[in-house]
């Protein structure tokens, strides 16, 4: 039997995206943190999403001077996502969350020295409902090198999309119509 003898302030169960920003969070503020991860690999579920984030109001729109509020993205959102009971997780109180603090965890993260883009084009889906923003509210992370990790490459396993090339080359690749619909000058 192994006998474990480390103390960590807080235990995280899973090493998805929220997990690590909780985790970078807690070490923010002095404590000691371990991530637990019942894969081999490191980022749960989120290493296999688009890498996309939708976040309202957040700093880099801000920054391009595209004008959003909470109010517009609450609305959008709750037309969305409706009244479903099918969806107890997606509550009014949570979604006006959200949409009113997700914009500070953007601040933190880069703050803490993740670089983000502005993903211009990519506008919200059903950008013709009120409170839709047509120049979109999606962010993505700069590619990096991984093997700037050197020893912990080896934690990560393959990603979602395996395509050298930025996210808005891939898109003009696979999507016949991406070049008329979102001209090169709008991003």
């Amino acid at each position: 039997m192994n006998k474990w003898n480390e103390h960590f302030d807080f235990v995280i169960a899973g090493s998805g995206a929220g997990s690590v920003v909780a985790a970078l969070v807690m070490r923010r503020a002095g404590k000691s943190v371990l991530i637990l991860e019942k894969q081999a690999v490191f980022g749960g579920t989120t290493a296999r999403s688009g890498g996309v984030l939708w976040i309202p109001n957040n700093p880099l729109m801000l920054a391009d001077g595209v004008e959003d509020s909470a109010e517009s993205a609450l609305t959008y959102l709750n037309l969305i996502a409706g009244d479903s009971a099918d969806a107890p997780s997606s509550t009014l109180e949570r979604r006006r969350a959200f949409v009113l603090r997700a914009p500070e965890m953007v601040k933190f993260l880069i703050g803490e020295g993740i670089r983000f883009t502005r993903q211009k084009y990519w506008p919200d889906y059903f950008d013709e409902l009120p409170g839709a923003s047509p120049h979109g509210r999606s962010i993505g992370v700069e590619m990096f090198d991984i093997n700037q990790l050197g020893p912990w490459k080896s934690k990560f396993g393959p990603g979602y999309i395996s395509v050298p090339a930025r996210r808005v080359r891939w898109y003009k690749l696979v999507c016949a119509n991406f070049s008329q619909r979102y001209p090169e000058s709008a991003w």
